[in-house]
């Protein structure tokens, strides 16, 4: 289980967490670790895909593409006033 595993197991049953954002660097390892996380736990996960990075373009646009596919829902900046 990853780190962010064991926090959530611990934390999102207490707080009663629905909806999730995500961003940050390594779409392909450590985002997409995180948004299986809570996809396997039945939270809404929401991919700001421009604030998710890779080291290539490539492995990017390839995991954004994934994070579509697994039901993620994927939003630009600008839209998450209406999250």
């Amino acid at each position: 289980m990853s780190i962010i595993g064991l926090i959530l197991s611990l934390l999102i049953p207490v707080l009663g967490v629905e909806n999730v954002v995500i961003c940050g660097i390594e779409g392909h390892v450590c985002v997409k670790a995180t948004v299986y996380e809570l996809l396997k736990r039945g939270i809404n996960t929401h991919i700001v895909v421009d604030g998710v990075s890779s080291r290539s373009m490539t492995d990017r646009s390839v995991h954004i593409l994934d994070f579509r596919v697994i039901k993620g829902t994927t939003v630009y900046s600008d839209m998450l006033h209406i999250i």
